[in-house]
């Protein structure tokens, strides 16, 4: 997964009550539960909980504010029970079309997005975006911006096509409302780009790379991590034309600017390990390959877990540099993990699971004819 989403989670405080704030999550816990969803929260010594005479507007910005932290510090499945409680509240409280209830589709949506659940996120970023066009109309920026996280979230589906108008729209806008020389502008060439990647029209794509990088280049610092992700997935772009060297350095470019700017242990960061031992791989350079694969996973692992998507993508690529190495018996022990994580992310159905099967099968068929 390459886009950069380039946009982050805004909390919006409501005026009928509790202003939104930082939180310390150390001081924060749940003090109570109601059916299985949060009914109480303690932060440093302050208690928020719902009851029969409160609207639950005050309760909803904190569990919402401390939803956004968990989020930021990826820990989704927590995060998640808080998101859809702020959400559950402002719809009976605020109603439907109220911008708060916006955001908590929007910001429930954008979780499950972080853990790969794009076609479920998907429901929930379209209501958002109808409650958006009707309270701001078209050209808002809070608009422009839900618009553009549909069109990544179709996109991450594979929907490249549906994708494709409303990431094009998304640019036009911006280019006419907040300008050429924005970094927002810069993410919709980079995301256009993309899209256009992954139809395989690299040729289309390439412009739009180098006006997002020129853009970036000129108005954020140069070790700027958005500015990494340009150079990432325009590197991925060059290695599936085959224009390996000038992917190579792109890729080592992005590396080196994500690991000042984010450290080891973050999904970019394994994505730019991923990127380069990808582009040595096509050139027949397992051995260089393999201790970037390695990175990788040693990163999701610690940071996603055993379950997500990019974990099972990082065994499966570390298994298959193996074969390439014809170290059979440690492909098929990574190609098995990888089966079982994808099975958890995606379900046993899904064709990114039958070809971690199928590679089982080659390699246990490999083994059997040495």
């Amino acid at each position: 997964m390459r886009i950069f989403l380039g946009l982050c989670l805004i909390v919006l405080s409501s005026a009928q009550g509790f202003a939104a704030q930082d939180f310390d999550l150390s001081t924060c816990s749940i003090s109570a539960e109601r059916d299985g969803k949060p009914a109480a929260i303690t932060c440093a010594g302050t208690t928020f909980t719902i009851d029969d005479t409160d609207d639950g507007i005050e309760f909803s910005n904190v569990i919402n504010g401390l939803a956004l932290q968990l989020w930021q510090d990826r820990r989704y499945n927590l995060a998640d029970a808080l998101f859809r409680s702020a959400l559950d509240i402002r719809r009976r409280v605020l109603g439907e079309d109220h911008p708060d209830t916006a955001t908590s589709y929007k910001n429930f949506a954008l979780n499950l997005d972080s853990q790969g659940r794009f076609d479920q996120g998907e429901p929930f970023l379209r209501k958002a975006l109808e409650i958006r066009k009707r309270s701001f109309g078209e050209n808002h920026v809070d608009t422009i911006r839900l618009k553009g996280h549909l069109a990544l979230n179709l996109d991450f589906q594979g929907r490249y096509a549906d994708a494709e108008p409303l990431l094009s729209q998304v640019l036009e806008t911006q280019r006419r409302v907040l300008g050429e020389d924005d970094h927002l502008t810069a993410v919709s060439y980079h995301n256009l780009a993309s899209n256009l990647d992954r139809q395989g029209r690299y040729a289309e794509a390439e412009p739009f790379y180098r006006k997002g990088l020129d853009i970036k280049l000129r108005v954020l610092d140069a070790d700027d991590t958005s500015t990494a992700a340009t150079y990432s997935s325009f590197a991925l772009s060059l290695t599936a034309q085959g224009r390996y060297a000038e992917a190579d350095k792109l890729n080592r470019k992005a590396l080196e600017i994500q690991l000042r700017g984010f450290g080891e242990d973050h999904p970019s960061t394994a994505r730019s390990y991923t990127n380069t031992a990808y582009n040595l791989t096509l050139q027949g350079m397992y051995a260089e390959a393999d201790p970037f694969n390695r990175k990788a996973l040693e990163i999701r692992l610690r940071i996603l877990g055993e379950g997500h998507v990019d974990t099972a993508t990082s065994y499966f690529n570390l298994a298959y540099n193996l074969t390439s190495l014809s170290r059979y018996e440690e492909a098929e022990i990574f190609y098995r993990k990888a089966v079982s994580s994808f099975e958890r992310a995606l379900g046993k159905d899904h064709p990114t699971t039958k070809k971690a099967v199928e590679r089982v099968s080659y390699i246990i068929e490999s083994e059997h004819h040495k």
